[in-house]
């Protein structure tokens, strides 16, 4: 976990020279290990949250055709894990009375007696 946290520093420092005024750089904690090098999407949006643009980094240095590679595994991963994250807030704050009837008539179905 330590050296995730230097390595996410590492990256977060390369952003830097990239970012535009008012502009907030977010670094992905997820990497895909790719030729022995850890890849980590960076996401810049603007102040209202809205997505200007994304780089795919290394601590190290940088080869574009693993870059390449890194950025479809890590686009679909946290894409998958914001659309997880999204759908669930909803679900979470509904009352534990809406979902009551339903398990009850799955239990049923799944446990004839």
């Amino acid at each position: 976990m330590e050296a995730i946290k230097k390595e996410v520093e590492i990256v977060s420092g390369k952003t830097k020279k990239h970012k535009k005024f008012l502009e907030e750089i977010e670094v992905n904690r997820n990497p895909v290990n790719i030729n022995g090098k850890q890849y980590y999407q960076v996401i810049y949006t603007n102040r209202r949250g809205q997505l200007k643009g994304s780089f795919i980094l290394s601590p190290q240095e940088e080869i574009v055709s693993e870059a390449r590679e890194a950025h479809s595994l890590l686009v679909m991963y946290n894409g998958l894990i914001a659309f997880i994250y999204e759908g669930g807030i909803g679900r979470s704050q509904a009352s534990d009375e809406f979902y009551k009837e339903p398990l009850k008539l799955m239990e049923q179905l799944a446990c004839p007696k």
